[in-house]
């Protein structure tokens, strides 16, 4: 359904999104030679019921390895933040098909545990520590994306671009400094999200070398200055200013409103991590069941699910295509008969971005 609403609003607003630079992959601030060869694996967001008896005994044989399979997070954490672990790239960045979303380095998370695992002294159960790890990172990932719906919202409504002019004049200029008040939101976030109170403090502890940004969390750290903290934000986001005024008017309701459900995550796999699992550790999403749903938007036509959990593909004459896990995006492109020529090779073209991307330097 986000996909149908970001195309509508670039319709009625383009010059409130811009053109790509870099790759999404690529983290923010960073050169294609400081990121080493991966696998790109979407995921659904959720950990298998599987994972922490998968995931021990990898931890214990890679420590007793000496932990040397993996990169040093603690440092790039000093100096990047939650950054250094994963990052959002907004959907007001064209092209965002198969671009936007949430982006995982896989071995900052393994390597982090490591770290955590230390930090606690050794008293909680690295699987643990990795479920709380992954969790509070995809919650201060999230917490982006309800910025950026938050904006678009308002560009709706105030028919100017919002989010690339807050981002430009308020992100930007504050980052990593304490005045970027949306990473420190977002850390609060994360590290609010977990239940465990022992892994939370421990959390806590690790994100406080991090740059200003990071660590002044601690503000937002009661439910009331949370909320004022956001009502701030929401300032910042409409007025595109870093001090905005009287932000007491604006709801917080909104920042609630996105989906998660339709938030893209990925996992950035590096060759080190080639023996473990994903299957047993992460929900992949089915790339056959995407492949489908890709076509659907290509041809532009928009999902919708019926009351019996059931999807299908609307497309813009009424004609209802239902789709499901074994649907063959053939016979989609097939059904469709207005589809022309050059829209069914734009769609068979677009096969097979969804599930595995290779890149090579």
């Amino acid at each position: 359904m986000i996909d149908y609403e970001i195309r509508q609003l670039q319709a009625a607003l383009p010059r409130a999104f811009r053109r790509r630079r870099d790759p999404s992959w690529l983290p923010p601030g960073l050169d294609d030679g400081d990121v080493p060869d991966f696998d790109l694996i979407r995921i659904e967001g959720r950990l298998t019921d599987r994972e922490l008896d998968v995931v021990d005994p990898l931890l214990s044989d890679a420590a007793g390895a000496g932990g040397q399979t993996f990169d040093d997070a603690a440092g790039h954490v000093q100096s990047r933040g939650w950054e250094a672990i994963a990052w959002y790239s907004p959907f007001h960045l064209r092209p965002h098909d198969d671009e936007w979303g949430v982006y995982i380095r896989e071995d900052a998370i393994w390597s982090a545990v490591f770290d955590l695992y230390d930090l606690s002294g050794r008293s909680i159960k690295r699987s643990t520590l990795f479920s709380v790890l992954f969790d509070s990172t995809l919650a201060h990932e999230r917490f982006h994306f309800r910025t950026e719906v938050f904006a678009s919202i308002s560009e709706g409504i105030l028919r100017r671009p919002r989010y690339m002019t807050y981002t430009d004049v308020v992100y930007k200029p504050s980052w990593p400094g304490e005045a970027c008040i949306e990473e420190s939101l977002a850390t609060a976030m994360g590290i609010r999200s977990i239940d465990d109170r022992a892994a939370r403090e421990v959390l806590r502890r690790y994100f406080s070398s991090a740059p200003p940004a990071y660590r002044n969390f601690e503000r937002f750290h009661s439910r009331k200055s949370y909320v004022e903290g956001i009502k701030v934000l929401a300032g910042q986001a409409i007025q595109a200013s870093a001090a905005p005024n009287n932000t007491n008017r604006y709801l917080v309701g909104n920042f609630s409103a996105a989906s998660f459900r339709e938030l893209p995550i990925y996992l950035l796999r590096t060759t080190n991590l080639d023996f473990v699992p994903a299957e047993d550790i992460y929900r992949l999403s089915p790339p056959k069941m995407r492949t489908v749903e890709r076509a659907c938007w290509q041809l532009g036509g928009e999902i919708r699910t019926n009351g019996r959990h059931g999807k299908y593909c609307l497309f813009p004459r009424g004609k209802r295509v239902p789709i499901s896990a074994d649907f063959d995006h053939r016979k989609l492109i097939s059904q469709f008969r207005d589809a022309s020529g050059r829209e069914r090779r734009a769609v068979m073209a677009a096969m097979g971005l969804n599930a595995r991307a290779r890149r090579s330097h």
